[in-house]
């Protein structure tokens, strides 16, 4: 009953609202808005809290099953921040600041702007339970003292110790890393820590492996100089042996059987920490709970796997030579629960070393193969390629059951049709050839004739280099979901033509860096009418359009466009990228009234997926008017500020919709916008007044709300609170407070568009280029009426 009158209230309130929003698009006198607007938004206001009244059932669960709901949200397979919890409703916020458990498994990051309030917040609401600490060095000494002081370090129960991820290579963060270890050796000499029971080290490169932390961490006994707490490492370690004798290393490995992952990083010297060639009868290193194996070097590789008993090993990765093949195959063949195997092989064994051996059970093998180390062994580069060829087929029967398979070569001479058939089970393929380092001339391959290869299991192909066309000869995967090729020089459009028809459920094709081979550009297959193809995921860069012009994508939902690099140099050893450039015009030029657009159905136009520093988009003001089924778009940063895309893209809106006198003639079902610049923020708040009204009006017009902004960060307050109003499809007070001046001098452009003060007043500044601090560098910031 009560359901009922409030359908029928809804309506009510709905059918007033139509006629107040229509009198406001029409009314031509602006002494009446202010009235209309107040008499709409409190329309709005009543329709929320009829919605509200519907849908909102997690009011009336009782607060223990919330409990359990918000813990596996914060605590589960993917951990989430419970602050996000707090923002949502006045009910949630009391019963998160209430559940000690949700604040348990503290994160202390640098990166984090107000880290110490965090911290603070974490210990404050998980009131007396044991906490999960995991600290990203390094931290000065100060930060380290706050830390011990307010972090409540006597309820510490696990401690992880991790490297910071830093920005670019590892060798740009050696500095960094290495003050790591005394900043860990300084928290545990410094601190007590009563109930800890584990310590997890997750340090990275030279922190791993420096001998003034190890020498500390795996004392006997803690004195006035050392630290020990050997007995607590547990389950994470990773360490250096460029600065780790390795035979002490693994003896300490003994006392250690909790460990879950376990990593050996490369190190630089074949002869430090060097073991004697002859093997000797030594005791078993039993880790009962180890997971993961990773050797990332080969003189102590299979020193550590002849001596390991772990029942429970799921994933290895080892860097072998050929004549380890045979013992490392004897070493993992008794362990049953390992699902997960990467090799990188430097040459293959003989054929003799690997007949009659069983293959593995494994889900997933990654297999790199490589020439030898040494370029200039000639009995290599003048050995016979069918003997070395032959072996590498042997090898790979070992792992026949595999059903995520990656091979990796830069072998001359390689038999893909009878590497291929081996995986018949493989329902991810991803096969590479790359250019070897030997200055053997390589000969080109001839194209394949032959039969092709039903894989009936398959569902993703990756494809790389010049094997591309060969393997789309040799395959048929009528069972095809997702291909993609990726520096192809050598493919023919009708070779991809044919797999793609003979693919009948692909329906997502990614074409990077594919052009044809130049005797062919002009001598390609030409078809009597365009192909009809089902695909509805389609990511493609400039040069690659040529391959598919015959193709026609009557259901394409997904378009990315990665445009073309319109030229590499090389300036003192480094390569400059030119600018990138995105046409979007080739897409029209097939538009007919027989033929439909690629557009007709496109539900995301994606021209971020490159990544690329300010890239050049043409042809999006032609584009805009096709885009009727469209919910979300994304956008590049701009080179220029005169060519800003996201207010070309709301202009061109608004100019539809002034000149046909109505709403939704250009991007009706536009739900999304994602955007590298900030826009205009009076026409951005004139569409959301366009279009947001009708956000409790189902069928208005056929125009839908737009409902989420990702912006570069979020702007300021006076300019967000009347952002968010217009979202939530009301009209915001037109007296609002006043953003900055975006004239004001000093500091970057996007600074004062965002409305903010710079916090860098000697950025540099260009005319021509929007000037960015790192405020907005940290991330898309995800904008919507509530949040």
């Amino acid at each position: 009953m009560q359901a009922g009158v409030l359908q029928s209230q809804k309506q009510d309130l709905q059918s007033h609202t139509r006629r107040v929003l229509h009198e406001i698009i029409t009314t031509d006198d602006s002494s009446k808005l202010d009235i209309l607007y107040h008499t709409f938004n409190s329309l709005v206001d009543q329709l929320e809290e009829i919605r509200r009244s519907n849908v909102d059932r997690f009011s009336l669960l009782p607060t223990e099953l919330l409990n359990q709901i918000f813990i596996y949200y914060c605590l589960g397979e993917r951990p989430q921040e419970p602050f996000v919890l707090l923002l949502v409703c006045k009910h949630w916020l009391n019963v998160v600041t209430h559940c000690p458990d949700l604040w348990t498994r503290l994160f202390v990051s640098l990166d984090e702007v107000n880290w110490q309030e965090c911290m603070e917040a974490y210990c404050h609401y998980s009131r007396d339970r044991p906490l999960d600490v995991t600290l990203e060095f390094p931290f000065s000494k100060e930060e380290l003292n706050h830390i011990a002081a307010k972090g409540h370090v006597g309820r510490w129960e696990t401690l992880t110790i991790k490297s910071g991820s830093g920005t670019g290579s590892d060798m740009l963060n050696f500095p960094r890393r290495m003050r790591e270890a005394p900043s860990v050796l300084y928290l545990l000499r410094n601190a007590e820590f009563p109930n800890l029971k584990n310590i997890d080290v997750r340090l990275k490169t030279a922190a791993a492996g420096s001998p003034m932390l190890w020498s500390n961490l795996f004392a006997d006994t803690r004195s006035l100089d050392t630290v020990s707490v050997k007995h607590l490492l547990t389950s994470h370690l990773t360490v250096n042996l460029f600065f780790v004798d390795f035979p002490s290393l693994i003896d300490a490995l003994k006392n250690l059987p909790g460990l879950v992952y376990l990593k050996f990083l490369a190190q630089r010297h074949p002869n430090v920490g060097a073991t004697s060639g002859a093997q000797t009868a030594e005791d078993p290193i039993i880790l009962p709970s180890l997971r993961e194996l990773y050797m990332d070097q080969q003189p102590h590789g299979m020193t550590l796997l002849r001596r390991l008993d772990s029942p429970k090993l799921q994933r290895l990765s080892f860097r072998l030579s050929m004549q380890e093949i045979p013992v490392f195959y004897q070493a993992v063949q008794n362990i049953s629960s390992l699902k997960s195997l990467h090799l990188i092989l430097y040459d293959v064994p003989s054929v003799a070393q690997l007949e009659e051996s069983p293959p593995l059970d494994l889900e997933v093998l990654t297999l790199t193969h490589l020439s030898p180390l040494s370029p200039t062994d000639f009995r290599y580069l003048l050995g016979d390629d069918s003997k070395r060829g032959m072996s590498l087929l042997t090898l790979l029967q070992l792992f026949s059951s595999a059903k995520k398979v990656n091979i990796t070569t830069d072998q001359m001479s390689i038999q893909w049709y009878n590497i291929i058939s081996i995986f018949q089970r493989a329902e991810e393929l991803f096969m590479s050839k790359t250019k070897t380092t030997n200055t053997r001339k390589q000969a080109k391959a001839s194209p394949y004739t032959g039969d092709t290869i039903l894989l009936s299991h398959l569902l993703s192909l990756y494809l790389e280099g010049d094997l591309c066309d060969t393997a789309l000869s040799m395959i048929h995967s009528p069972n095809l979901h997702r291909l993609k090729i990726v520096e192809a020089k050598d493919i023919s459009p009708e070779r991809l033509t044919d797999f793609v028809m003979r693919s009948s459920y692909l329906r997502s094709l990614h074409l990077e860096a594919v052009s044809s081979p130049q005797a062919n550009v002009n001598d390609t297959k030409s078809f009597s009418e365009s192909i009809p193809v089902g695909l509805t995921d389609l990511s493609v860069t400039h040069e690659a359009q040529k391959m598919i012009q015959n193709l026609e994508f009557t259901g394409l939902e997904t378009l990315r466009l990665m445009g073309a690099l319109q030229g590499v140099t090389m300036q003192r050893g480094i390569f400059h990228f030119d600018q990138r450039e995105i046409h979007l015009k080739p897409f029209l030029s097939s538009i007919t009234s027989e033929s439909p657009s690629i557009f007709a159905n496109l539900v995301f136009l994606d021209l971020c997926v490159s990544n690329a520093l300010f890239p050049v988009v043409s042809g999006l003001e032609n584009v805009i008017p096709h885009l009727s089924q469209m919910e979300k778009i994304s956008l590049p940063r701009a080179l220029q500020s005169t060519d800003i895309l996201v207010d070309l893209l709301i202009q061109s809106i608004l100019s539809s919709d002034r000149n046909s006198q109505s709403l939704g003639e250009f991007c009706p079902h536009l739900e999304e916008i994602y955007t590298e610049d900030y826009p205009q923020w009076d026409c951005l708040t004139q569409l959301l007044l366009k279009r947001n009204p009708v956000l409790y009006l189902p069928d208005f017009e056929g125009v839908r709300a737009l409902q989420c902004l990702r912006l570069p960060a979020l702007p300021h307050p006076s300019i967000l609170h009347p952002l968010q109003i217009a979202m939530r499809g009301m009209f915001p007070d037109r007296t609002g407070t006043e953003s900055r001046d975006a004239s004001a001098p000093g500091g970057c452009d996007d600074c004062a568009l965002s409305g903010w003060y710079c916090l860098e007043s000697d950025v540099n500044k260009d005319t021509r280029v929007r000037s960015q601090c790192d405020r907005h560098r940290h991330g898309a910031v995800r904008v919507t009426a509530y949040s």
